[in-house]
């Protein structure tokens, strides 16, 4: 079996300041198929405190809704009532987690357009949907044009590898 069969997912890990247009990759790891919650809850914890020990300040975690992702969720104890945990390095601080809205937008953009009776819906929905916080460095604008360069793909294997 050639060497690149044996892969077919990567996970990165990053680090990104809220405020700076920098980022950092600290680590990516490629597999068959994805990484199960246990193991990301231990690649994170290590990224965690490497990366404080480094001198970065981690004070939040963003990543998709899928199972594996909210598995290690379950790990950290967080669910929709709890969505913060005291910070593995610093007990003074908290360790947020967040889903990543972006990729939910696009997630939810591929599930309606795989059926055309949702196709008003998500004209619709993009405007309202699409918002960004209160004091954010990103207008509105600019998510719905960065959402209208997505690429429609009707054919679910290209979709996947979007």
């Amino acid at each position: 079996m050639d060497e690149r069969d044996m892969r077919d997912h990567a996970l990165v890990v990053m680090f990104q300041p809220f405020k700076g247009k920098w980022v950092q990759t600290l680590g990516y790891f490629l597999s068959k198929g994805s990484a199960n919650g246990t193991v990301l809850y231990q690649i994170m914890m290590e990224a965690i405190i490497l990366a404080e020990q480094a001198g970065l300040k981690v004070d939040a975690i963003a990543n998709d809704g899928t199972s594996w992702n909210r598995s290690l969720w379950d790990l950290f104890g967080v669910n929709e009532q709890n969505v913060s945990i005291e910070h593995i390095v610093d007990p003074q601080r908290r360790l947020w987690f967040f889903s990543d809205f972006p990729h939910l937008i696009k997630c939810l953009r591929n599930f309606f357009s795989k059926y055309n009776k949702y196709e008003k819906i998500w004209l619709v929905s993009t405007y309202s949907l699409v918002k960004p916080q209160e004091g954010s460095n990103i207008s509105g604008g600019e998510i719905i044009d960065m959402l209208l360069k997505i690429k429609d793909i009707q054919n679910i294997d290209e979709r996947q590898q979007q």
